[in-house]
Order: C-alpha cells, then structure tokens, then sequence
C-alpha cells in the first residue's frame, strides 16, 4: 500500500490558536502532482484543484518507481529549510502516533489510485467544527483522536524519508534529538544522512562510545581505588568524534564501492556519459599513531620478510599494537624488553596479552580494555587469513620501499578496485573498525577531488541505509530488546536541502540527471519499492533549468513575488532569465562590479570631469567585458573627451592601420610641421 505525497499546506498557529509567523513564513503550501494543482483556502476552508495545462508525461524523469521531482527555491531566509522540517517533522509525529504540533496542518496523499485529505488541526480549535469542502475522503486529525485513524495512518507506516544535507544547523540537531525520544520503540522513520546527522549516528553508534558510556559508569565502583590521575585518564578515552566522522565516512564509501552490484550502478551511468565517480584503486597509508616512538620499533622484524603481503601485515600488526597502547595503557614502557616478534599471528597476539598483564591491576579492572584486546586480535586474525593475503599478494603494490622505513610505521600502499577482492576490503574496514579504538591507524583515499569525493558519499550515504545483511530499509535492531525487526516499506521521499552545495556548476547541471538515473537503479521495483520522490531546496539556476515550473515552489516574504507566470517558465530556460525571473535578483552583475559601472557612468556625464578622472574611467572601461554595458561607457567617455584628445585618438587609430611605407611618409610630414612652427615661435 504505497504512498505518494500529492499536496502539502501549513499555517504556523501558537499555542492558543492565533496565527504566528516561524522563521519568517506565515503559511506555505507545496504541490507535487504531476497533473493536478491544489490549493486550500484557510479562510473559507475550500481545498480546490485544476489539471495542469501541461502536465507531465509518464516516464518523464525516467524508469520507475521514480514518480515526481520538486524543487522549493527563496532567497536566503526566506524559509526553504523551515518548509523542509516542518514536512519531515509532521510525517514523523503521525508515524510515532504522536501529534505535537501547535500548527494547522492540509496534505493529501494517494494510495491504491484512491486520493484521502488528511486535515491536522492543530491548536486551532475552530477548525473542528468545519469540514474542508473537497472531492475526496477527508480525515480531521487532532492529538486527542489520532490513534482512531491508525487503519489510514499505516500508509505511512509504509513510507521512509531520507534527509540529506552538508550543512551544519541548530535545526537538524534539535530534529534529531526529538527522533531520537522514540527511535528506540519504533524504527526510524527519517533516514537522517545529513552532516549533523552523520556526526551524531556517529557518536551514539560508535563501539568506543558506547563502551565508555558502560566505562564510566564502573568508575563508580573504581573511583576510591584510582587515583585522580588516573582518573583524568580513564575520562581522557572518550573518542575524537571528528575522527569518528571521517572514519565512518569512508567505511560507507569501502561498503559501497566493493559491493559488486553498487559498482555495477555507477559504472552503468558513467558509461552513458554522467560524470559518476567511478574509482579504480583506494590508497591506504598506515601510519605513525604516535610521533614519539622513533626510539622504539619492532621494524627489524620487517625487514627479514621477503613477501610483499608478509610486510604488509607485519606493518598493519605494528600499528594495531601501538594503537591499542596508546587509547589505552597510554605509556609504552610495558612493550620496550619485549623483543622483535616472529611473524605470525600468534606472536603478535601473544604481545597484546602480555601487555595486558604486564598493566595488572590497574587496567584489568575495565572490561573496556579487555574488549578493546579481543577486537585487535580479531584484526590481526584476518590480516593473516590466507585469503586477505592472497589479495595483497595479488593486486598490491606499495608506493615506497617498506625497508627503507627504518622506525617510521607511516606508510602507503594502493589496493585496486577489483569484484575479486570485495570480501577482503569490506571485512578488512569492518575488523579495521572495532579495533582501532580512538587512535585511527590508517587513512584512505580513492584520489578523488573534493567535489567526487562529496558525490560519492551522496551514493555511499543513500546505499548505507542497506543493513548488513544486504536488506533496504526493511529491517531494524530494535535497540530495548536488540531483536531484528522487520519493517515493510515501499515508498521513499527524499528530501535534498541546499542539494547544489559543493559542486561544480557543470556537476550542478547535471544533478538531477544523475539522481534520476541513480535512484531507480537504487530503489527498484525487485526490492518492493512502488514510489520514488524527491523534493530539492536550491540555489542553483542551473539546476532549476531542469525543473518544469509546476515542479517549481517559489519562496518569498514579498507577497508579489514568487507567483508562477509565463516569464517564469524554468524548464529549458537559459540561466540568466532564470536568475532574473526564477530567483529574483535585482541583477545578474556582480555588486560590486555593477557599483564601479554605475560610479563610472556617473562620473562620464559630469561636464567638469578632470583628466585625471577621465584617465580613470578609461581604465576601468578597459576592464570590463566586451558587450552592451562596454559598448555604452565607451559612448559616454567618447562624448566626454575634449575635441584637440578626439582628434589624437582618432589620429592614433588612423595610424594604427597604416603600413610600414605609409608610416614613414606621415612621420615626415609631422616632423615638417614640427620644424615650421618652431620656426615661427
């Protein structure tokens, strides 16, 4: 039972039912039909609606489920990110079966062809005494009778909304924190992949926090033991959520990238031309996780290895071990006697537990710890599995002499992108993952730019909603009872704000190709999906040039603005008429440029120009690019210029077109002249 969002209209009303306006907006109303257009009048509580003169043709953004594509536009301000959470924040409320919202509140939605008016009244007490005058059922909604409507609110149920955005906003993170109130009851509703969202999945998911949450909690018990040192040490582990941020990042990019049917999307659209990255090899550095310890290193037992996956792993196992040290012990006197080890997994094994002895009691107390062993041992474990070798053996190479290192643990070597070796990265990250603790050992690059590297986290972001068992937006790890649930769902809405933020403007003109041809390639009808829409914020004209203007929402505090009329057709459109008329601005010149333009104008018609001034216009005229605006200054310095200067410039010009001969010839006629009136004088 599908869901597909047709109509949304809200008034923002306080607590007592009066009208207010939140972040500037009064009320707005959304359309996302591809036929037909609503519109509900809040005064005589009519909702009306009339087909599209053109409406959209089926298959017109491309393959299903994909249904519509909107996009919601304003000057900064004026309410794009408002519009966004408060549908989001809305949706949520009704799919937790709790209703909050002080606000007045119309949409429709259709499912199974049947179109049902959903009107949430909010504070607005009066509205229950009226019936909104429309063609199809109609449902009254208040947080005192919502639970009667659970039988309609279900076509929810069956819906996911993902939220993406790379900005940072007080907004997102109080959304989250409401959604998260009851994320450990129900599933999640919204899909958060924004920035906020990213960092704080982060810091509540992360192994390392969840366990110094538990941490703490025994210091309780430990705290008349310990000294305050010791103390101030035990709370020093909490992880660097930066860190964390960026590691996780890329952990979505490894899932996605070497998970074969994810690389067989990108490729398919970079082979039809879309600028997709598509990247062919990961470099990995292994790093120095503390710059002190030049004095100190297990190198000399590298450089016996003759093998290139031997080292490797010897490498990887010297970091493991000096990063569990460190988030540790934090001191590393406990490993200075212990001789080179042999290379093999037992050896290296072997050193962490006798670290952990050589500590005693001070840290065999924290179970923390003692996880944080178990977890460096499975890492080691499967740098030593005969199949992760067998790949480094294989495809391979490092970038620098591994012994030439001498006690320097930093170095680089490239793992190509191959559908072989896809077990071996993806559990390689996983055990990577839990055994690094705070101190990140390796870092990761696919030699992306900054603008690939952002497009690809949109499609690592969207993919990683897959749970580990390959499984989409169906199940959940109901976090009270930690049971697998599963969830059906068969309609996603995604909602994109400030969607050409970081790209190139030729990346931004191609945006709505590429999310067009990614997401039913991603959300197809094999996996249970029936609608895909997608609604954008955006600054960008050249992603508006895709937008017909029903898809178009104009967002303005002038109530004069922002009406769609014929000069506001977008779709097709060149992006200076789109500047002017779609976002309105005053011009398509920069301010700045546009006010040394108007002070030279200005100065050109002053009849008391001095030379100075005019020698000064002439260079700013000589600066600006050739057209109409350089072509109407040169009009007016022409007219400004004084006879005797018209007459040399219009010598100079003449004898820029003379030939060689020619030249010579009026050179002696000035010279003759010159001679005469010296004579004279």
């Amino acid at each position: 039972m599908s869901m597909r969002l047709l109509y949304w209209y809200t008034r923002f009303l306080d607590q007592k039912g009066n009208l207010q306006k939140y972040h500037g907006l009064g009320d707005f109303e959304l359309n996302f039909s591809t036929d037909t257009k609503y519109h509900f009048d809040a005064e005589k509580y009519e909702l009306s609606e009339h087909s599209y003169q053109t409406p959209l043709p089926e298959r017109f953004w491309g393959d299903p489920p994909l249904y519509n594509v909107n996009a919601v536009i304003g000057k900064n301000g004026e309410g794009k990110t408002t519009v966004i959470h408060t549908v989001m924040n809305t949706l949520q409320g009704l799919f937790d079966r709790k209703l909050t919202t002080s606000n007045e509140t119309v949409f429709i939605v259709e499912s199974k062809k049947e179109k049902i008016l959903f009107h949430l009244m909010g504070s607005n007490k009066k509205s229950a005494e009226k019936t909104i005058k429309c063609s199809f059922k109609s449902k009254n909604i208040c947080s005192d009778n919502i639970k009667e409507y659970d039988e309609f609110l279900q076509i929810i149920d069956k819906t996911r909304l993902i939220y993406l955005t790379n900005t940072l906003s007080k907004a997102d993170d109080e959304r989250f924190d409401s959604v998260e109130k009851h994320s450990h009851v129900r599933a999640n509703f919204i899909y958060d992949c924004s920035l906020n969202g990213a960092i704080r999945y982060n810091m509540r998911d992360s192994i390392e926090s969840d366990n110094f949450r538990k941490h703490r909690e025994q210091l309780k018990e430990y705290e008349q033991k310990l000294s305050p040192t010791e103390v101030l040490d035990l709370l020093d582990q909490e992880p660097d959520l930066l860190k964390t941020y960026f590691v996780n990042e890329y952990y979505k990019h490894v899932k996605f990238v070497f998970n074969s049917t994810q690389y067989s999307i990108i490729s398919k659209l970079k082979n039809k031309g879309l600028p997709v990255p598509v990247p062919k090899q990961l470099s990995i550095t292994v790093r120095n996780p503390q710059n002190h310890l030049k004095h100190f290193s297990f190198t000399q037992g590298v450089k016996a290895l003759e093998k290139i996956s031997d080292k490797i792993v010897y490498r990887l196992c010297e970091a493991c071990i000096y990063s569990f040290i460190s988030s540790t012990v934090g001191s590393f006197s406990a490993i200075e006697w212990f001789s080179p080890p042999s290379a093999s997994c037992e050896s290296w094994q072997n050193i962490l537990d006798a670290v952990f002895r050589y500590n005693g009691n001070s840290i065999e107390q924290y179970n923390w710890w003692n996880q944080r062993r178990e977890e460096c041992k499975k890492f080691i474990e499967f740098v030593y599995h005969s199949e992760f070798r067998n790949i480094l053996d294989e495809f391979v190479q490092p970038e620098i002499d591994l012994d030439a290192l001498d006690n320097d643990l930093t170095f680089t070597f490239i793992m190509p992108v191959n559908l072989q070796n896809n077990w071996g990265m993806i559990d390689f990250f996983d055990k990577y993952i839990y055994s690094c603790g705070r101190d990140y050992f390796l870092d990761f690059s696919w030699g992306l730019s900054s603008g690939e590297n952002n497009l690809l986290g949109l499609f690592s972001s969207i993919f990683y909603i897959f749970n580990t068992n390959g499984e989409h937006l169906h199940t959940w790890r109901n976090r009270t009872n930690k049971n697998i649930e599963t969830i059906p769902c068969d309609s996603i809405i995604l909602f994109m704000d400030e969607a050409d933020l970081t790209y190139h403007p030729e990346w931004q003109r191609q945006l709505i190709k590429i999310l067009t041809a990614f997401l039913p390639l991603e959300f197809n009808k094999k996996n249970g999906f029936k609608d895909i829409q997608a609604v954008l914020t955006t600054h960008s004209p050249l992603l508006l040039s895709d937008m017909p203007s029903n898809n178009v929402t104009y967002l303005s505090m002038s109530p004069t603005k922002g009406e769609n009329s014929a000069e506001n057709n977008t779709f097709g459109q060149n992006i200076h008429t789109i500047l002017k008329n779609g976002f309105f601005l005053d011009g398509t010149v920069g301010a700045f440029a546009t006010d040394k333009i108007n002070e030279t104008a200005t100065k050109l018609r002053n009849e008391t120009i001095t030379p100075e001034e005019l020698e000064e216009c002439k260079t700013i005229i000589d600066l600006v690019a050739p057209g109409i605006l350089k072509n109407k200054l040169m009009e007016l310095y022409i007219a400004a210029v004084p006879e005797d200067k018209k007459l040399m410039e219009s010598m100079k010009s003449d004898a820029e077109k003379l030939n060689y001969d020619d030249l010579n010839s009026l050179i002696e006629i000035l010279q003759t002249e010159q001679k005469k009136r010296r004579e004279k004088s």
